[in-house]
């Protein structure tokens, strides 16, 4: 079994019901990769986890990103009673996208993100398109996993005003000579020579 557009909701749903079951704290939490496009409608596909880049604190002003790259340990477990019910991994739930936490996040990320709450126990905010285009394009990059990750960054059809954004925040910082190199093939493959060659 996979997560799909036609189940997503239902899974998280479930692990908001155990939650309040459990008498778990409320949790928030930002969501990126294939989960996030499929449920804001940019691809329609199945995918094998939710990826977690940071738990939230939010109030009625705003919301904070805190540093803590771990779920509770209650939470936890009951993400992999789920997985071993619905014979999925028992890890579905996870903060394996380590290396978009690490880099960090684009500029104002937490006023573009998509709340979905799921019950007392359980909001989502799902990382938005252009955000998307931000590390789509930076993990095409990865040797292991790029082509998958160009895949969809070619399916968002980007604009170059979110090119141009993407490349400004992956230079924002100091940046190797294989780094600006990895970066330029990504451009050129998807069509954006120009601004590679501005690199």
């Amino acid at each position: 079994m996979s997560l799909s557009a036609e189940n997503i909701d239902e899974i998280l749903s479930r692990l908001n019901q155990k939650m309040v079951y459990a008498e778990v704290k409320p949790l928030n939490v930002a969501v990126c990769g294939d989960t996030a496009l499929i449920a804001v409608g940019l691809v329609a596909r199945a995918t094998e986890d939710v990826d977690i880049i940071a738990l939230l604190r939010v109030n009625q002003v705003n919301v904070e990103v805190l540093e803590d790259k771990n779920l509770p340990a209650d939470v936890e477990r009951l993400v992999a009673e789920i997985g071993i019910e619905l014979g999925i991994r028992e890890d579905w739930f996870n903060f394996h996208a380590s290396s978009l936490i690490a880099f960090g996040f684009p500029p104002n990320m937490t006023t573009r993100l998509v709340k979905k709450s799921y019950g007392a126990c359980l909001t989502v905010y799902f990382i938005n398109r252009f955000d998307q285009v931000h590390f789509k394009m930076y993990a095409a990059m990865d040797p292991k996993d790029g082509t998958r990750h160009l895949s969809d960054l070619l399916d968002l059809k980007p604009k170059e005003h979110e090119i141009r954004a993407a490349v400004s925040w992956m230079l924002g910082r100091e940046a190797s000579p294989d780094f600006k190199a990895a970066l330029c093939q990504v451009l050129e493959r998807i069509g954006y020579e120009r601004i590679a060659e501005q690199i």
